[in-house]
């Protein structure tokens, strides 16, 4: 069994007087220049990938644009590019179809679509991993 795992970054909370854990991954995507390590937030409710736009130039991506917009929690939507990636998780390449966000201002986010069908993402206390199934 193969496993990566990150210890959680800690974020302030201005909600609440706390420190908040972000479970990331740090994940090599491949770019024009090679593969290059990127920090992704681990989201296990994301459906998809997403990526700021600004990142289709340094991944050389070809983004077709989509007729949808996708929702999260704000409720107001985004328009979004499909396109897809190629990152390599245990020594493999593996390709995951993603959409970029036509906005700049998101993190990186690693959803479901094409990873979990491979890999178990597992969450623990002070980390979060990626299992090879």
């Amino acid at each position: 069994m193969s496993i990566i795992c990150e210890s959680y970054g800690i974020k302030n909370l201005s909600v609440f007087p706390t420190n908040l854990v972000v479970p990331e991954l740090a994940i090599f995507v491949k770019t024009k220049f090679g593969y290059r390590r990127e920090w992704f937030l681990v989201d296990s409710g994301a459906d998809i990938t997403m990526l700021p736009y600004f990142a289709s130039n340094l991944l050389e991506c070809k983004l077709e644009k989509s007729h949808t917009k996708m929702f999260g929690i704000d409720g107001f939507g985004v328009c979004i590019y499909k396109s897809k990636i190629k990152v390599r998780f245990f020594d493999e390449e593996v390709t995951i179809r993603c959409v970029f966000s036509e906005r700049d201002d998101i993190p990186f986010i690693l959803g479901r679509l094409d990873v979990l069908d491979k890999y178990n993402m597992l969450f623990y206390k002070n980390e979060v991993c990626l299992e090879k199934q």
